[in-house]
């Protein structure tokens, strides 16, 4: 459980973002003079990928693009991170040193959960190196009670057996969710929420669709690493829901605190 992460604002007043990679900064440095700048709002989880702050021997990186005073205190503006090695970097890291990482990080006051983490058929390193890192993530969020955020591409069956075989019982996130009802069908019955992104404003009606069908006490709403407004998410997944904004924010809210206190 996540005792610390409780919120006593009104669940329909504010947009929660269950999966971010904004680091609140843009390229230029401009800061907030151009569209790049996305600055972390209330109600972010945003996602560290680990590869980036540690060095191949499993050391600290001197400069790290999130600072240790926001993972190891506790902000009034950011709710917290989630700590993972992103299945497309996963070339020349060692997995001993990567799990030590993992633990280090992972048990940080403002630790969400784990992940994203998981296995893509499509972009990445070798299957077996993907599946070694996936399992190390799954210890470890059995381990220290976090929930798992999964990024999964065209490999479905295997991550839902891979967490069946490893008898995980904790929370599931999917996140960017994009896929067909079967494929959510196959998810929701093991319990997982379904985490939609920009894909549900500009994807296909077969995403729609699925999102309609999705139980509403099942769906989270996210940017991942897009500069879209999350209001605009909400707007989109509210009409195809034949919902008013308050009705829905207030029910996606409790979701999104249900997942990172389960």
């Amino acid at each position: 459980m996540n005792e610390s992460f409780e919120l006593g604002i009104p669940l329909n007043t504010w947009f929660s973002n269950s999966h971010s990679h904004s680091q609140g900064q843009c390229q230029c440095q401009c800061q907030s003079q151009c569209q790049c700048y996305s600055p972390i709002k209330f109600g972010t989880v945003v996602n560290v990928m680990l590869h980036e702050m540690i060095n191949s021997d499993g050391s600290l990186k001197t400069q790290l693009a999130y600072p240790l005073s926001e993972l190891y205190g506790e902000s009034p503006t950011i709710s917290g991170f989630s700590f993972g090695f992103h299945p497309w970097f996963l070339e020349n890291l060692l997995l001993d040193q990567a799990e030590q990482s993992l633990l280090y990080f992972g048990k940080s006051l403002t630790c969400r959960a784990i992940g994203e983490t998981g296995l893509d058929a499509l972009r990445g390193v070798s299957h077996d190196q993907q599946l070694g890192f996936f399992r190390m993530h799954l210890s470890v969020a059995k381990l220290l009670g976090r929930p798992l955020v999964i990024h999964c591409v065209r490999r479905h069956q295997e991550v839902i057996a891979e967490l069946k075989r490893g008898a995980f019982c904790g929370n599931l996130m999917v996140h960017g969710f994009s896929s067909r009802w079967a494929i959510a069908s196959m998810w929701l019955s093991v319990g997982a929420f379904l985490s939609f992104g920009e894909a549900l404003i500009n994807g296909s009606l077969a995403l729609k669709e699925t999102f309609i069908k999705c139980p509403l006490d099942k769906i989270l709403l996210e940017t991942d690493d897009s500069i879209i407004d999350i209001g605009k998410i909400y707007k989109e997944g509210a009409t195809l829901k034949a919902m008013s904004i308050d009705h829905f924010t207030e029910q996606i809210n409790k979701n999104y605190l249900a997942f990172y206190n389960g």
